[in-house]
């Protein structure tokens, strides 16, 4: 899986960090980060099993989308709110 910047099939961009395993199942957890702002505050940080992100819809279209490295890829997409580095 790459890191960069993925394109939910519902629109909205995500910037993701990498993989992390879970401390208990030892699973792999991708840690991902949403470039916007809603009611769980500006660039809320998400987790996501591994299988869970990348397994395909009930259509066979991908969830996420992989658009490119961070943060160049975001280069001109609008309505962005990009975390400070």
């Amino acid at each position: 899986m790459e890191r960069g910047l993925y394109r939910h099939y519902k629109g909205k961009y995500y910037w993701v960090q990498g993989i992390a395993r879970d401390a208990e199942t030892l699973e792999e957890t991708v840690i991902y980060q949403g470039l916007y702002e809603n009611e769980f505050g500006r660039n809320p940080l998400w987790t996501r099993r591994k299988t869970e992100f990348e397994n395909p819809l009930e259509d066979g279209s991908l969830r996420y989308i992989y658009i490119g490295s961070y943060p160049e890829a975001t280069e001109g997409i609008e309505n962005l709110i990009l975390p400070e580095l």
